[in-house]
C-alpha cells in the first residue's frame, strides 16, 4: 500500500509537470524562513522596548552583582530556585523587583509567540554571559530581551506557587501543635476526671465543699475546648504564626493581583494595604466581616483587635490561594496564572465563527440537543443495571454499595508461552549500550535529537552520555568514567541540546515508529487506546518542586506518563506529588491527538486511576473527542447521578443516586464550549483550562457545568463497568501495562535526583523524557 501511494504521487507530480526541489534548495527555504522570522521577531522587540531601556537592561544584566562570588546579574538572574521556603520567596521576588526597575513589564511582546520567545530566552541560559555579549547587536537584543521578558513570567508564576507552598507548610504546622494541644489536653481532662471522681464521692465533705473544690478544679476563665479541630487551627494560625504570614503577605505583594472590583479575595487585600500605608496595627471596629468567609468571622469580631487584623491578613491568603488557583483573579505578567480573556479566543472572534468552529468539534451549540443523547444513554445504562440485578450478576447490600463477581483471569494459551519463551531465548544477554546503539540505527533518535546528523563518533557518543546522565542517577562526570574517550564538558553540552525544546520528544516519536512497524505490535493493540499514570522519582529534599510522598515516604517528583495500549510510551510530564493528576491526563492525549500525522490512530480512550480524574475533567475529554475512564477506590461506594425529576427504577431503590442540574450545563454551555475551541486552537492546553476547574473554582457557572455534565458521564461509565465484563477487563488490563513499565522505570532510574539537579524546568523535563 505504500508503495502504491508514493507512486500515484510521482503519478501526479508527473502528471502536473511539477519538479521537486533539491535538498539544498529546500535547505536554503527552509533558512530564509527562519530568517524572516528572526527578523520580524526583531522588528516586533524595536517596536516594543524602547532603545534606551534595552540598552540599561544590558547594562545592567552584564554588570557585576554586589556580595561574594562576583557572578553578573545575568548569571544571577538566570539561577535556579532552591528548596520552596520564604528564603527563596525572598529571592524570587528580588528578581521580580530587579526585572520590574528595569521595565521589562512594561514590553509588551505579544506579536512574538511564546514558545518562540522561550526558545530565544534557552539560548541565553546554555551560552556563558561573554558568549551572549559578543553577538551582533540585533541577535543580543532578540535574545536578551527575550530572556528578561520570559524570566518575569516565570519568576512571577514560581512567586505564587512557593507562595502557596509556604501558606500550606503554615497551616501544616499549625495543625500539628493542635494535635499536640489536643493529645495533651486528652492527659489533662483524664486526670481532672479523677480528681472530680474523688471530689464527688468524698464522703467528709458537705455540698457547699464539694460545690467550691468544683469551681476551684474547674475555673471560669479556664481554657475553652469547644469548637471543630479546624476552628483551633485557624486560631492557632493567628495567634502563633502572624509575623510568618505577615511577612508572606508582603513578599507577595511585588505580584500585580487583578480580578474583579466585586472579589472577596481582592477586597480583603486592598483593606490590607489601605491599613498598612495608614499605619494601623489593629482591625477597626465596626469592620464589614462580610468580606471573608464565614468561618474567619469569630475572629474578625474578637475583642482583641490585633489579633483581628491577623486574622484578616490569613483569610486574605487563603482567599487569594483559592481564587488565583481557580482563575477568579490572575497575576499580571504571568504564563500560568494569566487571565482567562487572555487564553481564550477574543470574544469578537468567537461571536463570528463560533458555529464553524463548534462544527469543527462535531458538537452544537444547542445544549438540550446534547443532552438528549447524554440523558438517552444515561437511561440505557440504567436499563443495563435493572438488567443485571434481575439476572444476578450484581447485587446491591442494604448501605446502596453495588457489589460485582470479580474479573478471572483468562487461561494462557501454551502456544503463547512458548512463543515468548523462544523470543527470550533468540535475545539472550543483551548490555544496554549495545541495545541504545543498535535502536538509533534502525530509528535514527541522534539525528532528531542534534537536530541533524552526528559529525564524528565524538559528538554521537557524547548524545549518548547525555542520554545516560538525564535517564539514570549517574552525573556526566560519572558517564565519562564509564565511556572512553568523553569529556565532561562534551556531555554537558549535549545535554543542554537535548533540553532543547521538542527534540526528546521528536526522538521519542521516531523510537516509537520502529517499535509500531512490527508485525508483532499488532497483536497488542490497536493504538486507539491508551492509559496513564504517575511515577515518583525520589530526589533532594532541597528541589522547589519535591513534595513527600505519603506512601513511601521519600521526597520526590512525579513523573506521568502516558502509554498506548501497543507498549508505546508517547507522552510524558513531570508533575508535584498529591496534587490531582486529572489536567496532565487529559492533556497528554489532546498532545498526541492534536500532533498527530495523517496516518497517526486518535486515541479514543484513556484509562486512569482515582488520581487522574474529576467530574470537569471527564466532561473536558468527551467535547475534546474521548473518553476518560476511571477504576475508583472503593467503586461499589460510588454513586451514580440522574437529572433531576428522574425516579429510580424499583430494582435499583437501594442505589444511593444523586440529581444532576441540568440548567447549570444549560447556563454555562457556551461559556464552556469557548474554551474547548479555544483548547483545540492551542490558545491554552487542556492541562492548564482543567487546572482551573478544581474546587477552587466553585461558583464559575464554567465548572458547575463541566462538573454537572461530568456526573452524568460517569454514571454512563459505571453502568458501562458495571455490566459488562469485556469492558472492565479491557480497562483493567490498560491500566496493569501502565503499572509494569513503572518497574522498568524503576530498574533504569534506582537512584534518586541529585541535590543540583532537576531545579530547572527544561532539566526535569528532560529527566522525565
Amino acid at each position: 500500500m505504500w508503495l502504491n501511494s508514493r507512486c500515484l504521487g510521482w503519478t501526479l507530480t508527473f502528471d502536473r509537470r511539477l519538479v521537486l526541489p533539491g535538498d539544498r534548495t529546500l535547505r536554503d527555504m527552509a533558512r530564509m524562513a527562519f530568517a524572516e522570522q528572526e527578523n520580524a521577531a526583531i522588528a516586533a522587540v524595536r517596536a516594543c522596548a524602547p532603545p534606551k531601556q534595552v540598552q540599561a537592561a544590558l547594562s545592567h544584566a552584564f554588570s557585576k552583582r554586589s556580595g561574594p562570588g562576583g557572578h553578573t546579574v545575568l548569571e544571577w538572574l538566570r539561577t535556579p530556585p532552591g528548596k520552596h521556603g520564604q528564603l527563596t520567596l525572598s529571592e524570587v521576588t528580588k528578581k521580580i523587583e530587579c526585572l520590574k526597575s528595569l521595565q521589562v513589564h512594561k514590553w509588551k511582546l505579544s506579536a512574538i509567540p511564546l514558545n518562540r520567545l522561550r526558545a530565544y530566552s534557552q539560548e541565553v541560559i546554555n551560552r556563558p554571559p561573554s558568549a551572549t555579549k559578543f553577538l551582533s547587536e540585533d541577535q543580543r537584543d532578540l535574545r536578551i530581551v527575550s530572556f528578561l521578558h520570559v524570566t518575569l513570567l516565570d519568576q512571577t508564576d514560581l512567586a505564587a506557587d512557593i507562595g502557596a507552598r509556604c501558606l500550606t507548610d503554615l497551616y501544616h504546622k499549625a495543625s500539628g501543635k493542635v494535635l499536640k494541644k489536643q493529645a495533651e489536653s486528652a492527659v489533662d481532662l483524664r486526670a481532672e476526671r479523677v480528681r472530680l471522681k474523688d471530689i464527688l464521692y468524698d464522703t467528709q465533705l458537705t455540698d457547699a465543699q464539694i460545690v467550691a473544690a468544683m469551681r476551684d478544679l474547674v475555673p471560669k476563665n479556664g481554657e475553652n475546648f469547644a469548637g471543630t479541630r479546624a476552628q483551633f487551627v485557624r486560631e492557632t494560625l493567628v495567634k502563633e504564626q502572624a509575623p510568618r504570614m505577615s511577612a508572606l503577605l508582603n513578599a507577595l505583594g511585588v505580584l500585580e493581583i487583578k480580578g474583579e472590583e466585586t472579589d472577596k479575595a481582592l477586597k480583603q487585600l486592598k483593606t490590607l494595604r489601605d491599613l498598612s500605608k495608614r499605619g494601623i496595627s489593629s482591625l477597626p471596629e465596626g469592620f464589614d466581616v462580610s468580606v471573608a468567609d464565614p468561618s474567619w468571622h469569630s475572629l474578625l469580631e474578637g475583642p482583641d483587635r490585633k489579633v483581628a487584623l491577623a486574622a484578616l491578613k490569613a483569610s486574605a491568603a487563603t482567599s487569594l490561594k483559592k481564587a488565583i488557583k481557580g482563575g477568579k483573579l490572575w497575576l499580571e505578567h504571568s504564563s500560568r496564572h494569566r487571565n482567562r480573556a487572555d487564553q481564550l479566543i477574543p470574544e469578537t472572534q468567537w461571536a463570528e465563527k463560533h458555529k464553524s468552529l463548534i462544527r469543527a468539534l462535531s458538537l452544537t451549540d444547542n445544549p438540550d440537543k446534547f443532552l438528549e443523547r447524554v440523558l438517552g444513554r444515561v437511561k440505557a445504562g440504567i436499563g443495563q443495571l435493572v438488567q443485571a440485578v434481575e439476572d444476578g450478576a450484581l447485587t446491591i447490600d442494604s448501605q446502596g454499595h453495588i457489589h460485582i463477581a470479580p474479573i478471572q483471569a483468562l487461561e494462557v494459551e501454551p502456544q503463547v508461552t512458548k512463543t515468548r519463551e523462544s523470543m527470550f531465548n533468540m535475545i539472550g544477554d543483551a548490555q544496554f549500550g549495545n541495545m541504545l546503539v543498535e535502536i538509533d540505527a534502525k530509528s535514527g533518535f541522534s539525528q532528531a535529537l542534534l537536530g541533524r546528523r552526528a559529525k564524528d563518533m565524538a559528538e554521537l557518543k557524547a548524545v549518548y552520555g547525555a542520554l545516560y546522565t538525564h535517564g539514570t542517577e549517574n552525573t556526566a562526570k560519572g558517564v565519562c568514567a564509564m565511556i572512553p574517550g568523553l569529556q565532561v564538558s562534551q556531555v554537558t553540552m549535549a545535554m543542554r541540546a537535548t533540553e532543547a525544546s521538542g527534540r526528546l520528544r521528536e526522538a521519542n516519536s521516531r523510537v516509537i515508529e520502529f517499535q509500531q512497524s512490527m508485525p508483532i505490535a499488532k497483536l497488542w493493540g490497536q493504538g486507539d487506546k491508551a492509559s496513564s499514570d504517575s511515577m515518583t522519582l525520589d530526589t533532594s529534599r532541597y528541589l522547589h518542586s519535591a513534595r513527600m510522598e505519603y506512601r513511601r515516604k521519600q521526597h520526590g517528583v512525579g513523573i506521568y506518563v502516558h502509554m498506548l495500549d501497543t507498549w508505546a510510551l508517547f507522552h510524558d510530564q513531570p508533575i508535584v506529588i498529591n496534587d490531582r493528576q486529572a489536567a496532565p491526563a487529559v492533556d497528554g492525549v489532546e498532545a498526541h491527538n492534536c500532533s498527530r500525522r495523517e496516518d497517526q490512530i486518535r486515541l479514543s480512550l484513556l484509562a486512569v486511576d482515582t488520581h487522574g480524574y474529576t467530574n470537569a475533567a471527564m466532561a473536558i475529554a468527551k467535547l475534546l473527542g474521548f473518553d476518560l475512564c476511571v477504576r475508583l477506590r472503593q467503586l461499589s461506594e460510588r454513586k451514580m447521578f440522574l437529572a433531576r425529576g428522574d425516579t429510580v427504577p424499583e430494582a435499583l431503590e437501594r442505589l444511593t443516586v444523586g440529581k444532576v442540574s441540568l440548567g447549570k450545563i444549560r447556563a454555562g454551555w457556551m461559556d464552556l464550549l469557548h474554551l474547548v475551541a479555544s483548547i483545540r486552537q492551542g490558545r491554552l492546553t487542556a492541562g492548564e483550562a482543567i487546572a482551573r476547574l478544581g474546587s477552587a473554582a466553585r461558583g464559575d457557572p464554567v465548572h458547575a457545568a463541566a462538573d454537572e455534565l461530568g456526573k452524568l458521564l460517569r454514571t454512563i461509565f459505571l453502568c458501562d463497568y458495571f455490566t459488562i465484563p469485556e469492558f472492565r477487563r479491557e480497562m483493567h488490563a490498560l491500566l496493569n501495562r501502565g503499572e509494569s513499565v513503572h518497574q522498568l522505570q524503576r530498574a533504569v532510574y534506582h537512584g534518586r535526583v541529585g541535590v543540583s539537579r532537576g531545579r530547572r524546568a527544561d532539566e526535569l523535563r528532560a529527566i522525565s523524557t
